[in-house]
């Protein structure tokens, strides 16, 4: 009962503060227009005089996104099918389980550590918004709280990455490990099991890592606690000592998560159209489910902070 209060806290919260999610959206804007007109200058290089955008108007051409991504020397290289149809949220999932999300274009990478850094700023701020209650959106108010706490919780992020490197090294050696077992077996459905139990618990040593900074980022700013062990030490004792309840909460908030991306799988009209209506509503779509997004992340941390009040 208590993991659904604090969910519809969190999700209240989220509703009632238009104004910083319009916000987020900018942020999330300003980070990714620069990649996307860069992207488009790209593809029209490549496309030049010839006739190639006559047929794209009509539908993709697989066979000419492979020759382009081929060609490419820039961010071109990330165009695939996968990154332009409905299958991109996987595809991202996929990038960070499997350890190749640094991998990518060094552009592209250092525009999501910069986003990455910006939405951390600016967590101090909503955490502070939501523990205060929320009130009258004052945006010189939201940037003092997000300038203060910021220093708290760039330190706990970064002994949080170190632990995220030793979870991924030892998925790794996991992995090549496993690879080496099953080179002779022929029957795939076993593989699958083999590689399935071993993501299990690396999955949940990842979860784990993340709710208790979570808890942590949350203790640091709500208990004023500017040493960064003891607000680790004060959200891992949180996971620890009510660990039904902090599961619970992530896989309600994930299952919503899954919905929204399933949804918009369903509903996307796809790459391939090229009309005036069908290009507004894909954009239209891709901006709900952007919104969207933004706002389950807001749900989650008024929730988190719903619950650890509720019994710290």
């Amino acid at each position: 009962m208590m993991v659904l209060r604090a969910f519809s806290s969190g999700l209240l919260a989220a509703l009632a503060a238009p104004k910083l999610l319009l916000l987020l959206w900018c942020v999330l804007l300003a980070a990714s227009v620069p990649l996307g007109l860069a992207m488009q200058q790209e593809i029209a290089d490549d496309i030049g005089a010839s006739r190639v955008h006559l047929d794209l108007r009509q539908r993709l051409d697989r066979v000419w996104l492979g020759e382009f991504s081929g060609r490419a020397e820039s961010l071109g290289k990330m165009l695939e099918p996968a990154t332009a149809g409905r299958v991109d949220f996987l595809y991202n999932l996929d990038l960070l389980f499997g350890g190749r999300l640094f991998s990518q274009h060094r552009g592209l990478v250092a525009a999501g550590v910069g986003y990455a850094l910006v939405s951390l700023l600016m967590l101090g701020g909503v955490i502070d918004r939501f523990a205060r209650g929320g009130g009258r959106f004052v945006l010189s108010q939201f940037l003092g709280a997000c300038g203060r706490y910021f220093g708290r919780l760039l330190k706990l992020t970064t002994l949080s990455a170190v632990l995220y490197w030793g979870v991924y090294r030892g998925a790794k050696w996991v992995y090549v490990t496993l690879e080496r077992g099953v080179q002779d077996v022929t029957v795939e459905a076993t593989v699958l099991r083999y590689y399935l139990l071993a993501a299990v618990p690396i999955l949940l040593l990842t979860a784990v890592v993340m709710m208790v900074f979570d808890y942590a980022r949350i203790a640091a700013i709500l208990e004023e606690e500017p040493g960064t062990l003891r607000a680790l030490g004060r959200g891992l004792r949180f996971v620890l000592g009510h660990p039904v309840s902090v599961l619970t909460l992530a896989v309600l908030v994930g299952l919503c998560v899954i919905g929204l991306v399933a949804l918009r799988t369903v509903l996307a009209p796809g790459v391939g159209e090229a009309t005036a209506l069908g290009i507004g509503l894909v954009f239209l779509l891709g901006q709900l489910f952007v919104a969207g997004r933004l706002a389950l992340r807001l749900t989650l941390v008024g929730a988190e902070l719903a619950l650890y009040r509720g019994l710290r």
